[in-house]
C-alpha cells in the first residue's frame, strides 16, 4: 500500500502593506507585493485569490518508478502524449505568482488571438501577456495539436472504464476512483493529471472525464492538445466564488520563467518548498 500522501498547504496573509499608487484611475491598488491592477475586477478577484489556501507540489518520481520496474511503461504513455517534457517542469511555488496569475487570468477558448484559436491573457510581474493556444502549449513544451474536448469518436468512457477496472462498477465522473484502475502504471499516469493537468490538491483518487479520456488517449496514441485542458481547469478554479486549494503554483512558475522572468523569480520567497513524489494510490 503507497502511503498516504501529505500535502503542505499555506493560508494567504490578508494584510495589505502601504505604498505608492499603481493605477491611478482606482482608490487603492496596494498589496504586499506592490501588484498594479487594471481595474476593479481585477483588484476585487485579487482580494478573493489571496484568501485561499495554496498547496505544495508533486513531481514524478522517475527513481521511484525505476526502482519497481514502472518507468519504462510509464514513458511510452507519456511519448504517445508528447508529454516527456512537460513532466519534467518541476517547480517551486511563489505565493506572488500565483495571486498575481490567478487573479488575471482570463480563458476563452472559442476566441481568437492572432487569428489564432484559443485566448488566454493573464498577468506576472505587472505585465499583461495574451496569448493563443499554441503559445501557450509551446511555453510548457506541449504539442499544440490534437482532442480540445474529451471526446472522440472512437471513445466511449463506460467502456473503456469496465476494460481498466477490477470491480465491474459502472464509471461516474467525479465519483469513480482510481483505486478501482488494475494497472499499477495507469494508476500512477492518472495520479500524473491530478498534479500536471487537473492540478488539485483534494480529491486526487477521483478519476474526472478529461482524465479518464487521456488515459485512453495515451494508451491509444490518440493526440491530445494538452494546452486546452489546462487553463481551462485554472480558470475553474480561479473564480471569485471557489473556494478549493490552489495546486498549480509549479505550472505557473514554470510559465513565468518560459516568458524569462527567472531573474525576478529567483529573488521571491519561495512559498512551498516541501516536495513530494506523485506516489500512485493504494
Amino acid at each position: 500500500m503507497a502511503p498516504k500522501k501529505r500535502v503542505k498547504t499555506t493560508a494567504a496573509s490578508t494584510s495589505r502593506a502601504p505604498g505608492a499608487r499603481g493605477n491611478t484611475s482606482l482608490p487603492h491598488v496596494i498589496n504586499k507585493y506592490r501588484l498594479v491592477f487594471v481595474d476593479a475586477e481585477h483588484e476585487s478577484r485579487y482580494d478573493s485569490i489571496m484568501t485561499r489556501k495554496i498547496s505544495a507540489p508533486s513531481y514524478l518520481d522517475r527513481q521511484m518508478l525505476e526502482t519497481m520496474s514502472l518507468y519504462d511503461d510509464l514513458r511510452r504513455l507519456l511519448v504517445n502524449l508528447g508529454w516527456e517534457n512537460f513532466v519534467e517542469l518541476q517547480e517551486p511555488v511563489y505565493e506572488r505568482l500565483v495571486w498575481e496569475f490567478m487573479s488575471s487570468l482570463v480563458v476563452d477558448l472559442r476566441r481568437k488571438f492572432d487569428e489564432v484559436s484559443g485566448y488566454i491573457r493573464f498577468r506576472l510581474f505587472n505585465v499583461t501577456h495574451k496569448m493563443h493556444l499554441v503559445r501557450f502549449n509551446e511555453l510548457l513544451h506541449l504539442p499544440a495539436y490534437g482532442a480540445l474536448i474529451p471526446e472522440h469518436e472512437d471513445y466511449i468512457a463506460r467502456s473503456f472504464w469496465h476494460t481498466i477496472t477490477c470491480s465491474g462498477k459502472p464509471y461516474e465522473a467525479r465519483s469513480s476512483k482510481a483505486t478501482l484502475i488494475c494497472n499499477p502504471v495507469l494508476c500512477y499516469f492518472q495520479r500524473l493529471t491530478t498534479n500536471h493537468v487537473f492540478a488539485r490538491e483534494d480529491s486526487q483518487n477521483g478519476v474526472r472525464a478529461g482524465e479518464l479520456f487521456i488515459l485512453w488517449a495515451a494508451l491509444n496514441r490518440v493526440a491530445v492538445n494538452t494546452g486546452a485542458f489546462i487553463p481551462n481547469h485554472l480558470a475553474e478554479h480561479a473564480r471569485p466564488t471557489s473556494k478549493v486549494v490552489i495546486a498549480a503554483g509549479s505550472l505557473i512558475t514554470a510559465l513565468g520563467r518560459a516568458l524569462g522572468y527567472g531573474d525576478q523569480i529567483d529573488r521571491l520567497p519561495v512559498l512551498c518548498t516541501l516536495v513530494l513524489s506523485t506516489s500512485p494510490p493504494a
